[in-house]
């Protein structure tokens, strides 16, 4: 189900397979055989990822004569006087990237979610209406913003109208009133609550990560379970996300093999420990409604306090992912990098990011994560051409104006700030103000 499409070498595609008998055993003596013919006599296959990197990595396959098979890997590390400990699968060095959450995060997660569940009804009860009114093929576009980010929604809807690019299933839920007005003001469906939205800051966070920001998250959980249990497919966005592409009817798209999956999400391109095996992004991803993915966001929804621990949406959802593709059959599948690039490459692969440039590649999106600031996101879309809110109406992500007829350019509004970094064409040549990385050349 994972797909990273970075390049691969032969050795890394290849798989060892161990029979518990011959008779599961393929008839095939070649040195290297199908994935079709080796596994053809299986009766059940089970499947253990590794982390290629690692040095001295080991693995151990046991015989379990009691019971089943054990679904989970279960994972040790030298305790440092000679043997082998415990651990879990966030552990490194000093470092744990899921210890359980502090008792006052939890105690505080329960009274938010005792809130939600009091008013649960009533909201689905008015989202239901506004769901049968906009949803396209039974799917609605989803985003979430507050009055801190509201100038990246502003360039979403700006971006999508220069590319004429209908925005009428779409739906924001807000969490305060500025932004709830700034969404109606583009002439979006919003919905807004405060009493499920109350405790959310209204500022952007001041890093990624923050404790805001880790507040800012809950949106991000609660949104697209309301939309999922009502019965939809969900196509969830940050709103630092531009569309090259409709992406929408590629996941509809019953002759295309994605559509077999239950959830698709974008290559976050980091490989670290807390999102793997998927390296899903949570700021880009499509679910398909059932009772996979219902039973799914609910789970999200109970384990929402692990946010406040880890400071991250996405370690949590990278936690759950697995498990549920083990416990229930979620079908999971991590998206062609090249088809829905971002941050990561935009910092990573100039090679990708030139070609983009030339017309040589067009992507589906483009989102602009693996950021540490909005600021550092505003510098990043200006430069690389893919910023369409004038000048006059947001100024250092605050947004003065928000009408659409007046906020909007047809075309991208540029300022060339690091000559290092990916821009566009105009940019090439140009005094810039200065060097992103000490001692980097030009991107051109």
């Amino acid at each position: 189900g994972t797909g990273y499409g970075y390049g691969t070498r032969r050795n890394e595609e290849s798989v060892i397979i161990l029979y518990s008998n011959k008779d599961a055993k393929t008839s095939d003596t070649s040195s290297f055989v199908s994935a079709k013919d080796a596994t053809s006599k299986c009766e059940e296959l089970n499947i253990v990822t590794i982390q290629s990197r690692v040095k001295n990595h080991c693995v151990a396959i046991v015989k379990n004569n009691n019971s089943a098979s054990n679904m989970h890997v279960q994972r040790y590390l030298p305790d440092g006087k000679g043997k082998l400990e415990l651990v879990g699968r966030g552990k490194k060095d000093e470092q744990d990237d899921f210890a359980p959450p502090y008792w006052g995060q939890t105690k505080l997660h329960w009274d938010i979610l005792t809130k939600y569940f009091l008013v649960a009804d009533d909201i689905l009860s008015k989202l239901d209406v506004i769901l049968k009114r906009i949803h396209r093929n039974n799917t609605v576009v989803v985003l979430t913003t507050n009055s801190g980010h509201a100038s990246m929604l502003m360039n979403f809807v700006c971006s999508c109208r220069a590319r004429g690019f209908s925005l009428d299933n779409v739906l924001v839920f807000a969490t305060d009133p500025d932004a709830h007005q700034v969404a109606r003001n583009l002439g979006l469906e919003s919905f807004y609550d405060s009493s499920i939205f109350g405790h959310i800051p209204s500022k952007a966070a001041k890093s990624y990560g923050d404790h805001d920001y880790a507040k800012i998250m809950f949106a991000k959980v609660l949104s697209p379970h309301l939309v999922n249990v009502l019965g939809y497919d969900i196509l969830f966005m940050d709103v630092d996300v531009v569309w090259y592409k409709d992406p929408v009817p590629l996941f509809q798209d019953k002759s295309n093999p994605l559509f077999e999956f239950d959830m698709l999400f974008q290559d976050d391109g980091a490989r670290s420990l807390r999102f793997a095996p998927y390296a899903a992004n949570t700021g880009f991803f499509f679910a398909r409604h059932n009772e996979r993915t219902r039973y799914f966001f609910i789970s999200m929804l109970y384990h929402a306090d692990m946010i406040q621990r880890t400071r991250s949406h996405q370690a949590v959802v990278a936690s759950l992912l697995p498990e549920f593709n083990s416990l229930v059959g979620l079908k999971v599948k991590t998206l062609q990098d090249t088809d829905f690039p971002g941050g990561f490459h935009y910092l990573r692969r100039k090679d990708t990011m030139r070609r983009i440039v030339q017309g040589k590649e067009t992507p589906w999106i483009f989102h602009m994560h693996w950021t540490a600031s909005i600021e550092d996101k505003l510098r990043y879309m200006k430069q690389f051409g893919i910023w369409y809110v004038e000048d006059n109406c947001a100024v250092n992500g605050e947004v003065l104006v928000s009408d659409s007829e007046i906020c909007c350019s047809a075309t991208p509004v540029v300022t060339c700030t690091y000559l290092d970094l990916p821009s566009v064409e105009q940019c090439k040549g140009k005094k810039h103000e200065s060097l992103r990385n000490k001692g980097a050349s030009s991107f051109w």
